[in-house]
């Protein structure tokens, strides 16, 4: 099941496509929960610190999904979210030193640089 059929079945209030005036669109937008969601096929850092930061400074968390992922079992928590299996949103594997303190501000967790099992762990799926 996609992602979509999935999240549509979750919230009513389900919004694709959200677009802003302060921002590129969003490929999801929940309401209630004043969270916009990215779905990511290839991460490009910058862009991603981008939107962030943007949707941050709005009043929304901002979840990003990188690969496959049962939304069924996503857990709001009352911050960014960066889901992964290959350490995609990994910027110490990435040359950009430059956007390290600027992905720290916006909330990047240091989740996101775990192992696989370590991940899941924290995020209790």
């Amino acid at each position: 099941m996609d992602i979509h059929k999935q999240l549509s079945k979750r919230f009513p209030d389900l919004l694709c496509n959200y677009t802003t005036k302060w921002s590129e669109p969003f490929d999801f937008l929940l309401q209630e929960e004043s969270t916009v969601i990215d779905i990511d096929k290839q991460v490009e850092l910058e862009k991603v610190i981008k939107k962030t930061k943007s949707a941050n400074e709005h009043g929304y968390k901002m979840i990003r999904i990188c690969g496959p992922f049962d939304i069924t079992k996503l857990e709001f928590k009352d911050k960014n979210q960066f889901i992964c299996k290959n350490n995609e949103y990994d910027l110490n594997s990435k040359k950009v030193n430059e956007l390290k303190e600027i992905a720290k501000n916006v909330g990047i967790p240091k989740s996101y640089t775990l192992k696989r099992e370590e991940l899941i762990k924290i995020l209790s799926l």
